[in-house]
């Protein structure tokens, strides 16, 4: 549901409680489009220090689409 409603510059981001991990259902989603994980999809935690790594991933796909 929340795919369909994106688009192509507006991305989707998930704000999570503790102990959600909605990975399985992301990278389904993912390989059903024909996208594989470490490729164009990525995946992190941004718990330890991972917030700048995170930035650079959004800059790059805002980029290179």
């Amino acid at each position: 549901v929340i795919y369909k409603q994106s688009t192509p510059v507006t991305p989707v981001v998930f704000v999570l409680s503790p102990g959600a991990d909605p990975a399985f259902d992301v990278f389904k989603l993912g390989e059903e489009m024909g996208f594989k994980p470490g490729a164009k999809l990525k995946y992190m935690a941004l718990g330890q220090g991972m917030g700048p790594k995170a930035q650079e991933f959004l800059e790059t796909g805002s980029t290179r689409g």
